[in-house]
């Protein structure tokens, strides 16, 4: 696990609950700059008024969540997970 990875997944999460939408990044640097090498990416988004199972079905209903949580090409995950006015907002950065 990255800190700084995640701390960045977090503020996203956070900017997202703010914001009372979801949207993806628009860069990768928060994320992956001193994480030494890495070949792809991926970036799965999500919010739940429910449980964390409750996103967790939904992401892998998805085909497109699904292939970023099953890929062998990722190797490390960054997590940023907030709590805002009753919602779970997520952003997890997948790389490898």
């Amino acid at each position: 696990r990255n800190l700084a990875a995640s701390r960045a997944a977090a503020r996203h999460s956070l900017a997202m609950a703010r914001a009372g939408r979801l949207f993806h990044s628009s860069t990768m640097r928060p994320y992956l700059s001193g994480v030494g090498r890495w070949t792809s990416w991926g970036e799965n988004i999500g919010m739940t008024s429910g449980s964390v199972a409750d996103l967790e079905r939904a992401f892998m209903a998805s085909s497109v969540h699904r292939t970023h949580i099953l890929s062998r090409a990722f190797r490390h995950v960054a997590v940023g997970a907030i709590v805002y006015r009753h919602r779970l907002w997520v952003t997890l950065v997948f790389y490898g």
